[in-house]
């Protein structure tokens, strides 16, 4: 939350939580906290006034996630599922604390993978898109359903997987220009970005592609934008 507030502050458009698996969600209580949040107390990064009435979804031992309602109209909710609706549920519970949810389908790590969640959706496409799918006609429409993903090996298949994700109904498409195998130490395939957002322009809806994967400063950003035509 600091980080994400530290970025608003600074002129960004949209912000993201990491990654919160939908069943973490299913048994918090809702808890406004009116008093500074300790965290910021040690650097506050807004006015007082935005510092106060943080609101955490505590679990039995910690708090699952925090927000404050100044960053709302901006906050993108990024959840892990392999459930429909499962997905569903957990969207309601926080739906009102966000302004959209993402669906990570680009993990490789092996606790979202292990469980049908994260870049393991990659290779079960159905159940990705029935996600989406779900997510989409549960949540008002001011509510935006995104997903991140990453490439898969051919372009031929990766535009196959985007179509199908655009057609349900998302208002936004991450791209994670590596392939579920390759890590942060392998150069992303930025090239291969372009074909991506062409195809998706195409299709005609207005969805926005993103870049992820090498883009660490604001000398990177214009880089990339220039190479792919990506957000």
């Amino acid at each position: 939350m600091p980080t994400r507030l530290y970025a608003l502050k600074h002129g960004a458009s949209l912000v993201w939580s990491p990654e919160t698996v939908d069943k973490a969600v299913l048994h918090t209580e809702r808890v406004v906290d009116r008093e500074l949040h300790p965290v910021l107390q040690l650097r506050p990064l807004t006015s007082p006034l935005a510092v106060t009435g943080v609101v955490s979804y505590n679990g039995k031992t910690k708090a699952i996630f925090s927000t404050h309602p100044i960053e709302k109209p901006y906050f993108i909710f990024q959840i892990g599922s392999a459930d429909p609706e499962i997905a569903v549920q957990a969207a309601k519970i926080v739906q009102n604390d966000v302004a959209g949810f993402d669906l990570n389908c680009g993990c490789p790590k092996p606790f979202s993978t292990h469980s049908g969640m994260g870049a393991a959706l990659l290779t079960n496409p159905d159940l990705l898109c029935s996600i989406l799918s779900a997510l989409r006609e549960a949540m008002p429409p001011e509510i935006a359903i995104s997903a991140k993903i990453r490439l898969l090996p051919s372009e031929e298949d990766t535009l196959k997987l985007v179509e199908r994700i655009i057609n349900t109904g998302v208002s936004a498409l991450t791209v994670h220009c590596r392939t579920r195998n390759q890590r942060k130490r392998e150069p992303a395939h930025i090239d291969r970005l372009r074909a991506i957002v062409e195809f998706v322009e195409g299709m005609g809806r207005g969805v926005a592609v993103i870049e992820n994967g090498d883009c660490e400063s604001y000398e990177d950003a214009f880089r990339i934008r220039k190479i792919t035509g990506a957000c």
